[in-house]
């Protein structure tokens, strides 16, 4: 998803070898730059959905939901240069226990 000058991308993450890890993220980047962990702005277990919308050219919206009431996640409120702010919003897991 892009905005004026950047680009938001949600994606996963995995390492660790045989006993490994998965973890939804979200980069927020320069058009044109690289794909980079290190500006990473949003991560959480892996199951978790995402959805990214821009509210407007220097505003992204992460929507999410959880795939599981334990889980934690981590959050920046701008991307790393702070030309975009980061809003979230969790949508709870639907129960399905009967």
């Amino acid at each position: 998803m892009r905005g004026a000058d950047d680009l938001a991308t949600s994606y996963v993450d995995t390492g660790g070898g045989a006993a490994g890890w998965f973890t939804a993220e979200v980069n927020v980047r320069k058009a044109g730059s690289e794909l980079s962990a290190s500006n990473q702005i949003f991560a959480a277990h892996c199951g978790t959905m995402v959805d990214l919308s821009w509210n407007s050219e220097n505003v992204l919206q992460v929507a999410y939901i959880p795939d599981d009431e334990r889980f934690g996640v981590s959050q920046h409120a701008w991307a790393l240069d702070r030309a975009v702010k980061i809003v979230y919003f969790e949508v709870k897991p639907a129960d399905n226990k009967s």
